[in-house]
């Protein structure tokens, strides 16, 4: 995996990004199946990142019939994937400065004790 968890011991923060030392670009997918018989009528979505630097992070929800880019820390409402059987959630990172470049993009940062509110 070009991803994982990180842990900040002297910020106290956590947050996923692309793994220590790798600047080049990183993704992870979540997938949802719904189950036999079952379909999506409606999507709320809620993603968080920060980028420093040059880093950027795009978001993409799909599902058979189209793809969406839901914006960080904007709460996405939509029917658009209604009648799906299955959908995704991508986010790929890239670009930041010099050897920290790999953590200028960070998904879901937030404290260690889980003291903040949504992303």
């Amino acid at each position: 995996a070009n991803v994982g968890r990180k842990v900040e011991s002297d910020w106290n923060m956590v947050y996923v990004a692309r793994g220590e030392g790798n600047c080049d670009k990183g993704e992870v997918t979540w997938k949802f199946k719904m189950r036999e018989g079952l379909v999506v009528k409606k999507v709320k979505l809620l993603v968080g990142s920060c980028c420093y630097e040059s880093g950027v992070v795009t978001w993409q929800l799909c599902s058979d019939r189209s793809c969406l880019l839901p914006a960080a820390g904007q709460q996405l409402e939509t029917e658009q994937l209604s009648g799906s059987s299955e959908i995704q959630l991508s986010a790929r990172l890239g670009g930041g400065e010099g050897e920290s470049a790999w953590q200028h993009t960070q998904l879901f940062r937030c404290p260690r004790d889980g003291t903040a509110g949504l992303p």
